[in-house]
């Protein structure tokens, strides 16, 4: 997922929500036929590959001639994430967690990476990024700037991705 092709960036019918609360057509920037948006909108869409924001000029719609977002306040979750992916390892096991019930286990083990609560976490959070993003031009990040971070990018992939309530999508509620 990336501004330019051959990314795509997946929207949520929040992430539709907050562009459309900031006063930006729908079907000006989605990439989907008009007749299909509401059946899929009505779904209750999760960040997937269903639809996804429009391209122009193999680049995304939002994306100015200085190279920066258009919409850099109400961008996208999955545009919020890039680069970075969330996967959580059982403390225990040694492979990827692909389904876990409880994102409250996963808040724990990740306040417990920050150092903000005390014990054994259940899962070790990792967070993986796209080397391929052009972005990547600087030197590794230092332990507080991993821990900020970490922290950014917990909250919106909690909210995104496992449905815990943010400040972001309040006013969406």
């Amino acid at each position: 997922m990336c501004c330019r092709s051959p990314y795509l960036a997946g929207m949520s019918e929040r992430d539709v929500g907050l562009l459309s609360q900031s006063g930006h057509q729908t079907l000006d920037f989605l990439d989907i036929d008009p007749a299909d948006l509401q059946e899929l909108l009505g779904q209750g869409l999760r960040w997937s590959q269903i639809i996804t924001l429009r391209h122009q000029d193999d680049s995304c719609v939002f994306l100015q001639d200085d190279r920066g977002c258009g919409v850099y306040a109400n961008r996208p979750d999955g545009c919020m994430l890039y680069p970075y992916r969330f996967v959580f390892v059982p403390r225990d096991g040694d492979q990827i967690a692909t389904h876990v019930d409880s994102v409250e286990l996963l808040d724990r083990s990740v306040r417990i990476a920050l150092g903000w609560d005390g014990g054994e976490p259940d899962f070790v959070p990792l967070m993986l990024r796209d080397m391929s993003c052009p972005g990547f031009t600087n030197a590794p990040l230092s332990p507080l700037s991993y821990r900020d971070l970490l922290e950014s990018l917990w909250s919106v992939d909690a909210c995104t991705n496992h449905a815990w309530p943010c400040e972001r999508h309040a006013a969406l509620a």
